[in-house]
């Protein structure tokens, strides 16, 4: 995976191979559901404080939801 966009310990990653097209958040233990570029670009366009909040609630709700 490639690293679009790194906040402290919250990183915006790229899939590969069969997730080529999808993104994701995670923390290093952590990791959010896939999404698409339009969620990757309004990641991308947010402050720093706003992308790691983001980034920790997306992470969060993936791990809710999976519980």
């Amino acid at each position: 995976m490639k690293v679009l966009r790194k906040v402290g310990s919250i990183e915006l990653n790229e899939g590969s191979l069969m997730a080529n097209g999808l993104f994701n958040i995670s923390d290093g233990n952590e990791v959010s559901l896939w999404f698409d570029n339009e969620t990757k670009e309004d990641l991308l366009s947010m402050s720093d404080d706003e992308f790691f909040d983001e980034g920790r609630v997306m992470i969060e709700i993936a791990n809710t939801e999976l519980a």
